[in-house]
């Protein structure tokens, strides 16, 4: 065989490479279910001219909840590449210098799935997940892999040698790969999830060793995170500059030299539901309105469409797709778990004080093992009973809408801490609550939660005051994002700058306030759940301070005290010197006695006692004295 030959012989084998490395795990062990399948379409993707690339997002399960395998299937075309589509299937490459982007192949692939679709990395305990090394280097372990990956190319003739007949692989490209023995047809492959720390992002390493063992494994990583720009909902990034050649081994003759390109015309990732360790990893969103998805990318040279930011570089550097959804299927919406409930704890009983409160909200079942898990609250409407009241005072400690956005507000401005937890990160997320001022004209400055850790994001409380005398204070919280979690506190501080404040129990006869706080949840599926707590306030029950008698008595003791609370006092008794002499058990629970009718012991004072029972069976009791005239 000739050099050319030879050279020839060895561009196809190092294709045939790149076609096997392409990166499928069997999902030989998951849960087969009837799939349900949208697409998505991007026009001018790459490079200028008619270009597109079509991406189908297929979800087997498309009830609410649902554990169940998320594939992403990329095709991607070129527009005017200079290939030639033949009978044969295959494709001829054109001269270079009448199509320039001959060689053009993806680049930059992001994609974003529909909010509230989440993927639980703590479904491979940490130990289990495969350390960065050991995925550089050798084999990630079966206890790590978390779905499949293929791929399918063109391989097109290097630069040059672009004069002779193109050794490409066309529909043949795409092979499929078993996990296991090394066989003809395929490799052992691995998507695997990689150790990282912090959990966010999450890092989806894919690593194949062709059969054939030439060029060694070809390894790829895909980072997945939340959107914290918006809905949270789970992006997967390529990264940047995705190998579009096949180069040569240093021991290959000539070493580490281009020989050959190839372009990819297909991707498919897919992300099992349910683990074989039979772990819950994909859930579908509890959203009962459609599901959408978007797409973004680029290609190698030429790019003159781009039109999108998607990354907040600061200039368009990608070509936005199409937006496309799935239609969910919401009967099971009303079996869909919503255990959702609330709490509110108070440091101090005392009255006309500032104390702490920590506020707790619970949701157990979120992103759980079982077959749905549980919802996750759209909305959160909280009511501080009439009791508590915010302090005045402490308004002027706003933080400006705008630099609450950048995470720039002044100390002064910080009011309390929120803390979150969440199967979905372990060390969960904390941060800070501030007063928030939208604009000059806003009467009650919002709660503005500020989460850091692992991802950071904000969330916002609207105030304002209801109920019937306008003295409650509402908080409402709205489109909260469906990454669920299983426990939220946010805490306001206490003490000298403490933003709440408990009222003096009311004067006269006027019936206190219940201290009773409320929640109202709204679910994103719909559903409703409300939650009342007590707080463990003083209570405004007892007789207020009694007359007292400068002057003596000649014929009547006249007992007129005020009660607090007096529509729940059941019955007061009148005790004069120890003994009992009258009792009421009805209002207005006032004493007239003739002094004649106390049969009173000779003394210089004499001493009364009221004992006033209420209908929770507390008990206030006054003494006071009085002189009776002698003559």
């Amino acid at each position: 065989m000739d050099q050319h030959s030879r050279r020839k012989a060895a561009v196809l084998v190092n294709a045939l490479a790149i076609a096997v490395c392409l990166l499928v795990v069997s999902g030989a062990g998951a849960k087969i279910v009837p799939s349900v399948t949208t697409s998505l379409t991007l026009d001018q993707v790459v490079p200028t001219g008619n270009t597109g690339a079509t991406t189908t997002i297929t979800v087997p399960a498309v009830k609410l909840g649902q554990h169940s395998d998320l594939t992403v299937d990329m095709n991607f075309g070129y527009g005017a590449t200079g290939l030639v589509s033949l009978a044969n299937g295959y494709g001829v490459a054109q001269d270079p210098a009448t199509y320039p982007e001959w060689r053009s192949s993806l680049k930059t692939l992001v994609v974003d799935t529909p909010p509230g679709l989440v993927g639980n990395p703590n479904a491979v305990p940490f130990a289990e997940r495969c350390p960065m090394d050991t995925f550089l280097t050798d084999i990630c372990p079966a206890s790590s892999t978390v779905g499949e990956f293929t791929i399918k190319t063109l391989l097109l003739p290097a630069p040059e040698d672009t004069a002779s007949l193109p050794l490409v692989v066309g529909d043949n490209s795409y092979i499929g790969a078993t996990i296991g023995p090394r066989v003809r047809n395929g490799g052992i492959t691995r998507v695997s999830l990689l150790q990282t720390d912090p959990e966010v992002p999450a890092l989806i390493g894919i690593r194949v060793l062709p059969w054939f063992s030439l060029g060694g494994p070809i390894l790829t990583v895909m980072k997945v995170v939340p959107d914290t720009n918006g809905d949270l909902r789970l992006r997967t990034t390529t990264p940047d500059g995705i190998r579009d050649t096949i180069i040569s081994k240093p021991t290959d003759d000539p070493p580490n030299t281009t020989m050959a390109a190839f372009r990819i015309d297909k991707m498919v990732l897919k992300l099992w539901g349910r683990l074989k360790n039979g772990r819950a990893f994909m859930t579908n969103p509890t959203a009962c309105k459609p599901w959408a998805s978007k797409i973004w990318a680029k290609a190698n040279f030429d790019n003159t469409n781009l039109d999108a930011d998607p990354l907040g570089t600061g200039a368009p550097d990608l070509v936005a797709g199409n937006e496309s959804t799935i239609t969910p299927d919401c009967t099971n919406g009303e079996d869909v778990p919503f255990p959702i409930s609330g709490n509110v704890a108070i440091s101090s009983p005392n009255r006309s004080t500032s104390p702490s409160f920590d506020f707790t909200i619970t949701n157990p079942g979120v992103q759980a093992d079982g077959d749905i898990v549980s919802t996750t609250p759209k909305t959160i409407v909280t009511t501080i009973p009439a009791s508590i009241n915010v302090d005045v005072q402490q308004l002027g400690r706003v933080c400006q809408a705008a630099l609450f956005k950048a995470d720039n507000c002044p100390l002064s401005s910080r009011v309390g801490t929120v803390k979150i937890e969440t199967p979905l990160l372990l060390p969960g997320l904390s941060g800070d609550v501030f007063l928030v001022k939208q604009n000059s004209s806003s009467g009650l400055p919002d709660l503005g939660l500020r989460l850091r850790g692992a991802i950071s994001f904000t969330q916002l409380g609207t105030n304002r005051y209801v109920g019937a005398k306008y003295n409650q204070i509402e908080t409402t919280f709205r489109d909260i994002p469906q990454i669920g979690f299983s426990k939220l506190t946010f805490h306001l501080d206490g003490g000298p700058n403490g933003l709440l404040r408990s009222l003096d129990c009311p004067t006269y006869n006027k019936a206190p306030a219940l201290p009773t706080f409320t929640y109202n949840f709204t679910a994103w599926t719909g559903a409703t759940a409300t939650s009342t707590t007590p707080l463990n306030m003083s209570n405004c029950f007892g007789i207020q301070q009694l007359k007292k008698y400068s002057k003596c008595l000649h014929s009547i003791l006249p007992i007129h005290p005020n009660y607090q609370s007096r529509s729940r006092v059941r019955s007061v008794v009148l005790k004069v010197d120890g003994k009992r002499k009258a009792s009421r058990k009805h209002s207005p629970f006032r004493f007239d006695i003739p002094i004649k009718k106390l049969k009173l012991k000779p003394r210089k004072r004499h001493t009364f006692e009221l004992k006033a029972t209420y209908d929770d069976k507390s008990v206030s009791k006054k003494t006071a004295t009085f002189r009776v005239c002698t003559r």
